[in-house]
């Protein structure tokens, strides 16, 4: 049962007797006094407006020694400013507030009983208090309590709960929506292919053929990126692991990258240690890893650029670190670039998605390692740095 609905309880239960039980005089009367009334009006006052008070409390048993009640004994004027308190002093607060009382009752009771200091928040005329009480010595009736208001707090948690949830089920529509896209582009894909094909052998010449085969590379690129989107969403992205050669698989990636670097004017270099670092990893979702890197600093690095490929071990792991003396990326956005749908370097053309670094990340995540971005700023070049585990 939660701290709301036991004390919506514990108010109906203490309703009939709390007049009688703080107030014996009144038993005789048809109607609360005006002292009381008075009271209770200063009582909810302090309520509805006090932020936070320090006060001590004093339990106070019934007939039977059990603890029934409990009365203000003393407030912090430092704390009560506005002196909510003042007014309150020796009066018992079960005629004032019946189910609140016995609510406060059933866990100040456990804390002079048991020594140990407590911590709970309640409910009472929609504002939520947070109170923290612990006994005043040994065997004392004596509590110091600290009340303060956190309705705007909850009212604030609740609020990012609703939008968390909100985004979320935004996100899963977009996933799903991007998906379904990337199917039925993939299906068309083959098609297009096949009648490229025929062209080509039909019309060997036309000089749309080379065009429009590029552009069919680019968009099955493209497609494939979408497609990944799922899998990483939905941590469905399986890895097929063997023992390789991490000198071998950079030689592989550069060779595939040579030409498009070239094609831009770039030098690409490659700096490894003649012993091989092996370790566990899928070839072809490494080559992917690379191929990203490689895509990045020829796509961000202008005409006549420089491209570094350095493997060193280190310890138990290896690091990879790719860099271009590219554009640069402001120190403030590195670790942005990982997120999905990120493109912050928006100065150069876009013709991608913003999806090759999260797909790097979360396949590197994968392989046991760990991949950061390093750059002294724009204009200044970027470093991408990978790490794995190595295995004999």
């Amino acid at each position: 049962m939660n701290s709301t609905s036991s004390l919506n309880t514990a108010r109906a239960r203490a309703r009939a007797r709390a007049l009688p039980l703080a107030f014996p005089g009144v038993l005789a009367r048809r109607s609360p006094s005006k002292s009381l009334l008075g009271e209770a009006a200063l009582y909810s006052t302090w309520i509805d407006h006090a932020d936070q008070a320090l006060c001590i409390v004093q339990l106070e048993p019934d007939q039977h020694g059990r603890m029934d009640d409990f009365r203000f004994v003393h407030s912090d004027t430092t704390v009560d400013p506005h002196k909510k308190l003042e007014g309150l002093s020796g009066k018992a607060v079960l005629a004032l507030d019946p189910g609140l009382a016995s609510y406060l009752v059933e866990r100040f009771a456990e804390v002079a009983e048991t020594g140990a200091s407590a911590r709970f928040k309640y409910e009472s005329r929609n504002r939520w208090i947070d109170v923290r009480a612990c006994r005043v010595g040994d065997g004392s009736r004596q509590l110091a309590v600290v009340i303060q208001n956190v309705t705007r707090q909850i009212q604030i948690r609740e609020q990012e709960k609703a939008e968390t949830a909100r985004v979320t089920s935004e996100s899963a529509r977009k996933n799903i929506f991007m998906a379904t896209m990337a199917h039925e582009l993939r299906n068309a894909m083959g098609p297009i292919s096949n009648a490229l094909e025929i062209l080509r052998c039909s019309h060997p010449g036309s000089p749309a053929l080379p065009m429009a085969k590029r552009q069919l590379a680019h968009m099955t690129h493209l497609v494939g990126e979408l497609l990944d989107v799922g899998r990483i969403v939905n941590d469905q992205i399986a890895l097929r692991p063997t023992r390789a050669a991490l000198q071998q698989q950079i030689v592989d990636a550069v060779e595939a990258w040579t030409p498009a670097a070239r094609g831009r004017g770039h030098e690409v270099t490659v700096d490894m240690p003649q012993t091989l670092l092996w370790a566990n990893l899928d070839p072809l979702r490494f080559q992917q890893v690379l191929g990203n890197l490689l895509n990045n600093a020829i796509k961000y690095t202008p005409t006549g650029g420089l491209i570094t490929l350095q493997l060193r071990q280190c310890g138990r792991e290896a690091q990879l670190c790719i860099s271009d003396n590219g554009v640069g990326i402001e120190p403030p956005h590195l670790e942005g670039i990982f997120d999905l749908f990120r493109q912050v370097r928006r100065d150069q053309s876009q013709d991608g998605l913003g999806i090759g670094l999260s797909l790097v990340r979360r396949l590197i995540e994968l392989h046991g390692g760990t991949v950061r971005a390093h750059s002294p700023g724009p204009g200044r070049g970027t470093t991408f740095e990978l790490r794995l585990p190595t295995v004999r």
